[in-house]
């Protein structure tokens, strides 16, 4: 009976510790008129580039990173040509494995593994009139369980705004 009484206890404690650790923040980019929601207990230091592309977020010790960002997509505005284009950078970087890609009509997402599988990156990239807006997350294979959820909440959260 203690040792019920005792999982139970611990199972509480770590939903309790799971639903404080996704308290969210958004991020919102007025140069590209973007925005998404982020963990903020998570990722807790934030680097600006001066341009105002995006913003670089990480954990404590920077082995979980988080990269929202917008470019400009004059050149090249057809979704199919800049997935490609994608596609061909990540299988040109060394020590990067791309395991999983889908394209619909105006997003891809791409995903696989860097540093020999001890890294999973998970990018999500939308096409809106001219704009290319997205994401990219970085995380230790081995805790895939933890940080796997997030994925979610970037998704659903990732807007254009105006």
């Amino acid at each position: 009976m203690k040792k019920i009484l005792l999982l139970v206890i611990l199972i509480n404690g770590l939903s309790l510790y799971a639903k404080d650790d996704l308290s969210l923040k958004t991020y919102e980019n007025s140069r590209f008129e973007f925005l998404i929601d982020y963990p903020s207990k998570i990722f807790v230091n934030k680097e600006f580039p001066a341009n105002g592309d995006g913003v670089f977020l990480s954990n404590q010790d920077k082995s979980v990173t988080l990269t929202p960002s917008g470019s400009h997509a004059i050149i090249v505005s057809d979704i199919k040509e800049i997935y490609k284009k994608y596609i061909n950078w990540i299988e040109e970087e060394k020590n990067t494995q791309l395991t999983y890609k889908v394209q619909k009509k105006n997003w891809f997402i791409l995903s696989g593994f860097k540093e020999n599988k001890k890294t999973i990156f998970y990018e999500k990239r939308m096409l809106v009139n001219e704009t290319l807006i997205g994401y990219e997350l970085t995380y230790p294979t081995a805790k895939k369980k933890r940080y796997n959820p997030i994925i979610k909440i970037l998704n659903k959260s990732l807007k254009k705004i105006k």
